[in-house]
């Protein structure tokens, strides 16, 4: 009997009858299948917790991406570290070290070898706040982020969308929101389109 991987045990079964997927979605499955090995060899990080985040409701979905952020994280410094020193006990002391800290943090080692741009580590910062104050007060365990992104004044929401389109490397077309939409079934991603397309072209000149 052929052995099931945690990649083949993940994957959706075909659907009999089912009708071809589009070159496009089909593109796209075979992106999301190779990026979902690479994570889960490189970094540990398994297809049934990405698959999760489809289904989980807010507060969930906020601690489990702040849990798969910190090991990107990781893994960027430990991999610049251990070019220049490797030393083993290096993976308990960078995993250990606060995330959002900008002296003495993770996110201090990402900007001091640049390892990642200006807007990504605003994304960085941005959900650590989120995740800190989910976790930190009761009252937000039943987190609404649409209520909460909703709630935000315009600086923060400016923050937000150079944060959440710091991976982009070309510029969003509002025509296209719709069909984007409908691949994303989680409110979260639904509010990044939502704050995509709004007065986009204002954050940008603003940061200019």
């Amino acid at each position: 009997m052929e052995e099931r991987t945690e990649e083949t045990r993940s994957a959706p079964a075909a659907s009999v009858g089912s009708q071809p997927a589009s070159p496009e979605k089909a593109k796209s499955d075979d992106f999301d299948r190779k990026f979902t090995k690479w994570v889960y060899e490189i970094a540990g990080i398994s297809p049934k917790l990405l698959a999760s985040l489809d289904t989980d409701d807010d507060w969930t979905f906020v601690i489990k991406m702040h849990g798969i952020l910190e090991t990107a994280l990781n893994h960027l410094i430990l991999n610049r570290l251990q070019i220049m020193h490797p030393v083993p006990k290096l993976v308990d002391v960078i995993s250990h070290l606060e995330t959002n800290d900008r002296r003495t943090g993770k996110i201090a080692f990402i900007k001091v070898y640049d390892l990642l741009p200006g807007d990504a580590c605003l994304f960085v910062r941005m959900l650590s706040e989120v995740r800190n104050r989910a976790v930190h007060d009761i009252k937000n365990f039943d987190l609404d982020l649409v209520k909460y992104l909703q709630g935000l004044n315009k600086e923060q929401k400016q923050n937000w969308k150079l944060a959440l389109t710091s991976w982009m490397v070309t510029r969003p077309i509002k025509a296209n929101s719709a069909r984007y939409a409908r691949f994303l079934p989680n409110s979260t991603e639904k509010c990044h389109i939502q704050l995509l397309h709004d007065d986009y072209d204002s954050v940008l000149s603003e940061s200019a």
